[in-house]
Parts: C-alpha cells; structure tokens; sequence
C-alpha cells in the first residue's frame, strides 16, 4: 500500500490499489501525481443509494472546497453523517462539495 496511512476501517480497491474511505489530502495528492496535470477530472459513483434505477453510475463535479469544524458519527440506521460546527470534539476537515449538475 505504498507507505499510506490506512487508519480507515473500511477500504474498497481502484484499479488493485486499496484505497480508504478516509483519505488523507497527501494520499489523493500522491494518486493525482501519476497524471497529466492538465487532464480534467471526472468523479463517478456507481452507488445504490445515488444512482438511478436506469443508470450504472452517476457522474459528479467538484463545485467547492473548503475546511471546516465537523464531527463524523453514523446514524440510527448506522449511515455515515457529519455535524458541521465546532465543538470539544471536533477536527478540522477537507470538504469537498460535489454536484450532478455540470
């Protein structure tokens, strides 16, 4: 896994690298490296939960990004879900809004 931190519980594989679901902004910086820096970006989720009933995936766009105060906890139903503010608990976090509307 190439010296990456994999603190992440759940992992999912890209090509036959492991990748986490928590990555780390030095770990996508190190992945982007390997291409042309002139290439566009193109995001894909093949998501049940996102994806429509007639389509493999769904194309998304990066439309911000910014850090902020949040907390990571799971729902009732045990789903991932972030509390945006800061508290006692808090950490500072990468996000990365995305949109299906390009």
């Amino acid at each position: 896994m190439s010296g990456r931190d994999c603190s992440a519980k759940v992992f999912y594989k890209c090509k036959n690298k492991l990748l986490g679901i928590y990555m780390k902004i030095k770990n996508l910086i190190e992945q982007l490296n390997n291409f042309d820096e002139d290439l566009d970006i193109i995001l894909l989720t093949e998501d049940e939960s996102l994806v429509d009933e007639n389509q493999l995936f769904k194309l998304l766009d990066i439309s911000d990004i910014n850090v902020a105060d949040a907390e990571r906890s799971r729902d009732e139903d045990r789903r991932p879900a972030l509390t945006i503010g800061q508290t006692a608990t808090s950490s500072k976090y990468v996000i990365i809004e995305l949109t299906g509307d390009f």
